[in-house]
Formats: structure tokens, sequence, C-alpha cells
């Protein structure tokens, strides 16, 4: 049965805008139906279990999806992707305050010329 293709799906979006709905495109795809056919079999999917609705990031997913990390998996990963994050930004930080300096070099450098023009005209 086509409806147990479903069961497994990850989670999605589903828009009441069809063409913004990323459940209906999975639908059309897996089926090879056209949005009107995607439309009735996402309420049969819907009324018949094999999709739930998930409140806490408001997405519809298979009845059987099961992530395949932890959340301790994620948690760790996550993590992992924070302190990238952060060494990149310091290494921004590093780079910005060595680029300053050298701004504010060139400034100073450009003030003692014009002081210096300008006495060669006084």
């Amino acid at each position: 049965m086509k409806s147990d293709l479903f069961r497994s799906m990850p989670p999605m979006r589903h828009d009441r805008i069809t063409a913004n709905s990323e459940v209906l495109a999975h639908i059309m795809t897996v089926t090879g139906s056209d949005m009107p056919g995607a439309i009735k079999t996402f309420q049969y999917l819907r009324n018949s279990g094999h999709i739930v609705f998930t409140l806490w990031n408001r997405k519809w997913k298979g009845a059987d999806y099961f992530p395949h990390e932890t959340d301790e998996q994620f948690r760790v990963r996550v993590s992992a992707e924070i302190l990238q994050l952060r060494k990149k930004d310091k290494e921004n930080l590093d780079r910005h305050n060595k680029l300053q300096a050298s701004h504010d070099e060139l400034i100073e450098n450009f003030t003692n010329l014009v002081k210096f023009v300008n006495q060669g005209r006084g």
C-alpha cells in the first residue's frame, strides 16, 4: 500500500497555499500525482493516522518517523557547530581589529602629510 511509504516521512511544512506546501510536493513526487490528487492523498494520510502533526515544530511527519540522531547526538553536534562559529567570530574580530589599526595608522600618516604640505606653503 502506498500509504506505508509515508509512515516514515521526515517532518515537513504544510501551507494552505498549496504551491508552498512541502508535504504536498513530497506526496506528488512519491505518488506521481497532480496537485488535486496530492491534496486528496494528504487528507487520507492525516485522517487515517499515517502522518501526524507535531505542535512543537508545527510540521507534519510520518507516524513511524524517528530521527536518525538522538537528542544527545543533536546537542553534541550543535555544541560543536557553536564552538566553530565562536572560533570563526573571534578570527573575524581579530582581523577587524588589525584592519582598524591599519586604517588608524593610514589616517594618522595622511594627517601628518597634510600638515607637512601646509607647512611648506606657509
